[in-house]
């Protein structure tokens, strides 16, 4: 508070802790954003396949533990290749995009969505029953097909087929658990596509 209280050597000092501090804040910006990209996709911006698994074993484990509903929904894009075909690979980023947002519209902050595969997302659904999810599913799916269908990419309309399984006691695992919604995804596709599946 006084007058002239530093001279230019304390000003030197001070400018150089100061630039140490901003070094340690962009570092840890950095990191935090590093951090960031080895857990989601950098396409649709929702956990990528290795950070989704690891998030779906929680869950598995919790509901296991204190016997807890869990169900899963597993999405495949229909026809996809098809829309890179005949758009572009651009078009077909767009509509993975489209999608993704679509999908999270219809869930809650506590259920778990990543991108599996190339077109193929996955949903951890904790404290939902099978009939209950299979209703999120079809609300998805009608979405899906309403809101892309009428997009540019109309003349091949989009649509979903979608697998929805819940956790039983015949379920040994995580991997048997999701293999159960691919395999019922299948089913849905077998069917006609743009539908849900149950198993």
């Amino acid at each position: 508070y006084l007058p002239n209280a530093y001279n230019e050597e304390d000003l030197t000092l001070l400018e150089m802790l100061a630039s140490y501090a901003a070094i340690a804040l962009e570092n840890s910006r950095l990191f935090k954003k590093i951090q960031r990209l080895a857990i989601t996709d950098s396409l649709t911006d929702i956990y990528n396949r290795r950070h989704l698994i690891v998030l779906g074993q929680r869950e598995f484990n919790r509901a296991r533990r204190f016997k807890r509903p869990l169900s899963v929904i597993f999405i495949d894009i229909d026809h996809f290749k098809e829309i890179n075909d005949h758009y572009g690979h651009r078009a077909g980023d767009q509509v993975l995009t489209l999608i993704t947002r679509t999908i999270q519209e219809h869930i809650r902050d506590i259920d778990v969505m990543g991108r599996y595969g190339g077109e193929e997302f996955l949903l951890f659904i904790p404290e939902v029953d099978l009939e209950t999810s299979r209703h999120i599913a079809e609300r998805i799916r009608s979405s899906v097909e309403q809101g892309l269908s009428k997009s540019r990419f109309s003349r091949s309309p989009v649509t979903i087929s979608l697998g929805v399984v819940a956790l039983t006691d015949d379920i040994p695992s995580l991997s048997a658990l999701v293999a159960r919604a691919d395999a019922a995804m299948y089913d849905a596709k077998r069917d006609g596509r743009n539908r849900v599946a149950v198993r």
